[in-house]
């Protein structure tokens, strides 16, 4: 009985001290050539529009899918200005998740060839650049660096961390600059953010810590530059975004998951021969990635 409770107290005791352990926070990791693993990357996308005049519904569309990627992956080189990496495909896959209809983007067994060079990516198989629509589709999940945002430029950290400990993102500029880069923007006085170190958790046999945040901002701005009717007014937005990452606490391992979802609405108000059109839109979309170790030997 007293063994029971000296394990209680032990186990109290290490809760304490991982509590009150402080940890560096850093999210962009390096690659290093000559690792192998699995990968599972997944894009699930919704966008609902209604569109009504007079409060008379005249159109209602729902369009949602999923993009699959699951491949084994080894890196051939990892240098500041240059990373390659070869992909074999178990699967690569596009759902329309209203019919459930299946479009195979690559076929198993396709080697890939992924070269990033002072940032630009390119695609090959076989020795060739792939056509357009394969590099189409593979850059759902491997951007050029210039469409990346710095993770750590938002989310990070200058100073460590304790477990329960929550602090306000670092720049509204970087966080804003995806929406910039397209022509349009949000009022970064309305941009608020905030990151949280939950706990610790081990997964795949690495010693991680579960860290989450929450992103939201309104006030949608956008130029008059032909992409809406004349006169059309944005009457309300918004942008929410909220994610869950896995952080090695040994800083030269990789994020083995991550989980980000992001939702955007907007109302517009368009004149139309006398009458007022007015569109409600929802679009939402989750990225899903997970790297886990090689167990089993493949040809790369």
């Amino acid at each position: 009985m007293m063994k029971l409770f000296y394990i209680f107290i032990l186990m109290g005791l290490n809760f304490i001290v991982t509590a009150q352990e402080e940890y560096e926070i850093k999210f962009d990791r390096d690659n290093i050539a000559g690792q192998k693993f699995n990968f599972f990357k997944k894009k699930t996308e919704k966008l609902t529009r209604v569109f009504t005049k007079e409060d008379a519904i005249l159109k209602s569309e729902i369009k949602s899918k999923e993009t699959l990627l699951e491949a084994y992956a080894e890196i051939l080189v990892a240098e500041e200005n240059e990373h390659v990496m070869k992909i074999v495909i178990k699967s690569f896959k596009e759902t329309d998740l209203s019919n459930g209809k299946e479009i195979v983007l690559l076929t198993k067994d396709t080697d890939i060839l992924i070269k990033t060079i002072e940032g630009a990516v390119t695609f090959y198989s076989g020795g060739k650049e792939v056509d357009k629509l394969t590099a189409k589709h593979l850059s759902i999940f491997f951007r050029s660096k210039d469409d990346n945002i710095k993770d750590d430029e938002i989310f990070g950290s200058e100073e460590k961390r304790k477990i329960g400990e929550s602090w306000d993102i670092k720049s509204k500029d970087e966080m804003l600059r995806g929406f910039t880069k397209k022509g349009a923007t949000f009022d970064k006085k309305t941009l608020k953010g905030k990151v949280t170190l939950q706990s610790r958790e081990t997964l795949d046999g690495v010693d991680t810590l579960v860290v989450t945040g929450e992103v939201s901002a309104s006030g949608l701005n956008v130029p008059d530059n032909g992409k809406f009717p004349p006169n059309t007014e944005i009457t309300s937005s918004f942008l929410k975004s909220s994610y869950l990452v896995n952080l090695p606490i040994d800083l030269k391992l990789a994020m083995p998951k991550s989980v980000m979802t992001m939702k955007f609405g907007m109302s517009l108000k368009i004149p139309l021969k006398g009458k007022v059109i007015t569109v409600q839109m929802l679009m939402s979309q989750t990225f899903e990635n997970e790297r886990t170790k090689l167990k089993s030997a493949f040809g790369l």
